[in-house]
């Protein structure tokens, strides 16, 4: 009710954003934001709005633990529909095996 309005409807660079609650695990919330860039995340509206919390924000943002805070590349897409459910997945490696890993190319 607060973070889609404030973020995807008033900061440029936007595009839109979902929430999710896991159904097992931690961490327990996830709010996921597209935006044209990640520039956006450094915008001087993005930085007012985490300077000048409203009330509502001020009294929430201090009781949030393990706050994990990642900018990254959308790198598949499929259909033109918004899913209900998402997997993640952390990839890790080891330094001199990223032949390893596939080149992914959704084009």
């Amino acid at each position: 009710r607060e973070h889609m309005p404030d973020r995807v409807l008033r900061i440029p660079g936007f595009r839109h954003g979902r929430r999710f609650v896991s159904t097992s695990g931690s961490p327990r919330y996830l709010a996921l934001y597209e935006t044209d860039s990640a520039l956006v995340m450094r915008s001087a509206p993005y930085v007012e709005m985490n300077r000048n919390l409203d009330a509502e924000s001020r009294f929430f943002v201090p009781q949030f633990r393990n706050v994990v805070k990642g900018i990254f590349d959308l790198v598949a897409r499929a259909g033109i529909g918004q899913g209900a459910s998402l997997a993640l997945l952390p990839l890790s490696w080891t330094a001199g095996r990223e032949a390893e890993f596939v080149h992914f190319d959704a084009r």
